[in-house]
């Protein structure tokens, strides 16, 4: 399978900083990334098909939600 080096051994490709963040261009092309900081990838913006997975983020946050509850009522 594709792997991604890990954040903490690369820097940014548009100011040489350490980077933070991978930087998708297209989400429907997972590994096509580029390493950022944070801030360049702020000047960036978004990128292509980034609506494709605004559902999926929304029922994430929703599973976080629940799951975080239902930790607190076993405490």
């Amino acid at each position: 399978g594709k792997s991604l080096i890990p954040l903490f051994e690369l820097t940014c490709m548009d100011c040489g900083q350490p980077a933070s963040v991978y930087d998708h261009r297209d989400y429907l092309k997972p590994f096509d990334v580029q390493p950022l900081c944070q801030s360049c990838n702020k000047k960036r913006g978004p990128g292509k098909n980034a609506n494709v997975l605004l559902p999926f983020r929304a029922s994430l946050a929703l599973l976080e939600a629940l799951l975080s509850n239902t930790a607190k009522l076993g405490e």
